[in-house]
């Protein structure tokens, strides 16, 4: 009867705002991600910044953004890092500090995850590609 409909709208209703909700805190635990990432920044202070426990806001996120916190934050530097070896041609090691990496190697590892590329080769790359075919075209034949 009318009851069980009654119950079942209710039950969507409470679950999804209830989704809504979640989704929100993953959303501000971005935007707080994306605006310190380059400081030393942990779970702890971005749940107590969207005001859940560490655990939860862990599995929420993982559940919204299909990547785990620690993951996101890792992205966003290394994609911050990105646009530092395409903009700049400051040292590999500068920009993992400047990204919010305390070490080389940690930023390497990483960069490779998120990449498939050493810094080193991505900046490569990146410069060949911004070569026109014609450049390209004359550096072969100066090259041959």
């Amino acid at each position: 009867g009318t009851g069980l409909f009654w119950g079942q709208f209710a039950l969507a209703h409470s679950s999804s705002s209830r989704i809504d909700k979640s989704y929100n805190y993953v959303e501000k635990a971005k935007a707080y991600i994306r605006s310190h990432c380059s400081e030393t920044i942990n779970v702890q202070e971005i749940a107590a910044h969207v005001h859940l426990h560490p655990t939860y806001l862990e599995r929420l996120f993982k559940l919204h953004a299909s990547m785990s916190l620690v993951d996101f934050i890792n992205k966003q530097r290394v994609d911050n890092a990105c646009y530092l070896l395409r903009s700049t041609d400051k040292s590999v090691e500068s920009i993992a500090f400047e990204v919010g990496y305390n070490s080389r190697q940690h930023f390497a590892r990483s960069f490779k995850k998120f990449t498939g590329s050493s810094p080193k080769e991505y900046r490569c790359n990146q410069n060949i590609k911004n070569y026109s075919q014609n450049d390209l075209f004359l550096i072969n034949r100066i090259n041959e």
